[in-house]
């Protein structure tokens, strides 16, 4: 898909440059094989960074002019996000919960002393989050230790 997206640049959207156009391949192609698995979801998206890279779309360092302003930022620069960085440990510290456990103790020690009447699950319920809200900032790590 990404290949015939890339061979057909001649005849892109006119609002498009071809740079661009060839991002865009790479992106559906990476969504493709990310979705269809011919490889782990992680080697098919460093695989597209490398694409990325190789064919000259953009620099693996921040491009920097003389007066030291980037000028172009480079494929790792979200790497640096801060954010990026606290979601990446929230999931890293949910799937630890998750393969240890502890979620699974925590869950059946909460239901052993609240859930004596149906309020209490209620109750429960809410001091977890409120516990796992200060541990596990991401939403979406929250419920993969929920879930998982």
């Amino acid at each position: 898909m990404g290949i015939v997206l890339w061979l057909i640049t001649p005849w892109r959207p006119s609002g498009l440059t071809p740079q661009a156009w060839k991002m865009f391949a790479i992106f559906v192609a990476t969504i493709v094989g990310c979705i269809t698995k011919p490889l782990p979801i992680g080697g098919t998206t460093l695989l597209g960074m490398v694409v990325t890279v190789l064919v000259g779309i953009a620099p693996v360092k921040d491009g920097v002019n003389s007066k030291g302003v980037v000028v172009q930022t480079g494929i790792l620069s979200s790497f640096g996000n801060s954010a990026a960085r606290l979601i990446a440990m929230a999931f890293i510290m949910a799937h630890g919960i998750s393969k240890t456990g502890l979620g699974n103790r925590v869950a059946y020690l909460m239901i052993k002393r609240f859930c004596k009447k149906s309020i209490g699950i209620g109750y429960a319920i809410t001091g977890l989050e409120l516990i796992m809200g200060a541990l596990i900032p991401s939403n979406s790590a929250r419920t993969g230790v929920l879930l998982g």
